[in-house]
């Protein structure tokens, strides 16, 4: 086969390998080779025909695999990525509640009247219930978030493997195509010329798809929305803190 074509074939193996993309998770432009190596010849197409056909059969496997083994590593680390951050969380949470038990004794033995004592009651009550809303709040948020990201990682991946069988479809239609040209005594030169024309347009067909798959425009919105409903919520905690506090301190001060 002339150099060109096998540029071409090699080019459009690489193509297959497509980036699942993350969340919350990592902008990244990694690449996985998968690229074969087809060794020159001097021989002419149809007579390399069947040589030809093993070595995409065998180099698209491998392509698949690897692939498969990259979009499985991706699952485990997104998986991981969100259980650290939840066990960080529930961490936090719970030093936040320590500290907040403490200041609440600190601030019941300020407390010497009945009204006072009450004052101070209501004051645990009205940020304890603020404290659970907004928790609820951001639970739902992020939920909202992971489902979402979730079904665009399964998109993708479909999109993906959708791609990669058209491709094979359309490798596997050329190369009958070039076998019956071949047993005719076409052209050599013309059965490559149009095996090739095939060839570009499976890679016509997922360079599109891996354009669409690398878009990060449906992640950065659910992103956006998980981002603005929570600070919505802490913001509205924050009013709430304030607002019982200074009831507090006036209820003290009497």
């Amino acid at each position: 086969m002339k150099n060109k074509l096998k540029q071409g074939i090699a080019k459009v193996i690489i193509v297959t390998s497509f980036l699942p993309f993350l969340a919350c998770a990592e902008n990244t432009n990694k690449t996985i080779d998968t690229a074969p190596k087809i060794t020159r010849s001097s021989v002419n197409f149809c007579a390399r025909l069947s040589t030809i056909n093993t070595k995409l059969a065998d180099e698209i496997k491998i392509a698949e695999e690897k692939q498969s083994k990259y979009q499985n590593s991706r699952v485990i680390k997104i998986t991981k990525k969100e259980s650290d951050a939840n066990s960080k969380h529930v961490i936090n949470k719970a030093k936040r509640a320590a500290r907040r038990a403490k200041n609440w004794d600190k601030i019941i033995n300020k407390a010497k009247t009945d009204e006072q004592k009450l004052a101070v009651n209501t004051y645990k009550t009205t940020i304890q219930t603020a404290i659970d809303n907004n928790q609820m709040s951001i639970d739902s948020a992020v939920k909202t978030y992971k489902f979402g990201l979730t079904a665009i990682i399964d998109i993708n991946k479909n999109s993906t493997n959708g791609a990669v069988s058209s491709f094979e479809t359309i490798v596997d239609n050329a190369l009958e195509k070039a076998k019956t040209d071949c047993l005719n005594n076409n052209s050599s030169k013309t059965v490559n010329t149009e095996f090739t024309k095939k060839i570009n347009e499976a890679k016509d067909v997922l360079k599109i798809t891996k354009k669409a798959v690398e878009t990060r425009v449906g992640i950065t919105a659910l992103k956006k929305t998980r981002d603005e409903s929570i600070k919505l919520s802490e913001n509205a905690l924050k009013d709430e803190i304030e607002k019982a506090r200074a009831g507090l301190v006036v209820a003290l001060k009497n």
